[in-house]
């Protein structure tokens, strides 16, 4: 169920069909059926809770970079009750998106210019946004050593960041078993009623890179 298809209604088709079906990690808009998920709001949800922690109370959330825009949507509900079960507010103009303004975007980079004033943590929609903020704070000649910073998704990159990242890691293998043994639920009783289930998510701490060499 992604907003890209260029044929919404292509998930409903088989559905209709009487084939057998799974969809995983969201359901089509005004539609039942078997869900498979693992949430994407949960993961940051604990990134939040562990940062806090650790001490961090000043946080940023930062998507410029390529992320699915449902995961978009899910992943800042995710960071906004995260702060919330700490008792925290979101600070204005600590939240840069790829809608954001090119004038937002830059008031949102010079609050790294001050170590008083900057976050602690900055959660990052993706591992890629991460990458993509790193980036720009190497380009503008900032220091954020010191500053957590987090991903998602446990992308390969990780292993090139030049800067400590705690990453979420989708329960992929666990997926695939699951999609197998519901469909096959589904083929063989095909009378019985939906149902859903979620699988837990990993956070995965990620040492830096050195790549002075």
């Amino acid at each position: 169920a992604d907003p890209g298809m260029r044929n919404p209604d292509a998930a409903r088709l088989p559905a209709d069909c009487g084939i057998p079906v799974l969809y995983l990690i969201r359901l089509p808009e005004e539609l039942d059926g078997n869900l498979l998920t693992f949430e994407n709001a949960d993961g940051i949800i604990g990134i939040v809770q562990r940062f806090y922690a650790e001490g961090c109370r000043r946080f940023a959330l930062y998507g410029g970079g390529p992320v699915n825009p449902l995961a978009a949507v899910e992943r800042e509900q995710g960071f906004r009750e995260g702060l919330r079960r700490c008792r925290l507010k979101v600070r204005r103009g600590l939240v840069c998106g790829r809608e954001s303004s090119q004038e937002d975007r830059a008031s949102f980079f010079e609050y790294f210019r001050d170590p008083e004033m900057r976050p602690d943590a900055v959660c990052c929609l993706n591992d890629a946004c991460a990458g993509e903020f790193l980036r720009q704070i190497r380009k503008m000649g900032l220091d954020v050593s010191g500053v957590r910073l987090s991903g998602f998704d446990h992308a390969p990159l990780t292993k090139f960041l030049p800067h400590e990242l705690l990453t979420v890691e989708p329960p992929l293998d666990e997926l695939g078993k699951c999609t197998a043994e519901m469909l096959i639920r589904r083929i063989e009783n095909p009378g019985f009623g939906f149902i859903r289930k979620k699988l837990e998510s990993r956070l995965i701490p990620i040492q830096p890179t050195d790549l002075s060499c």
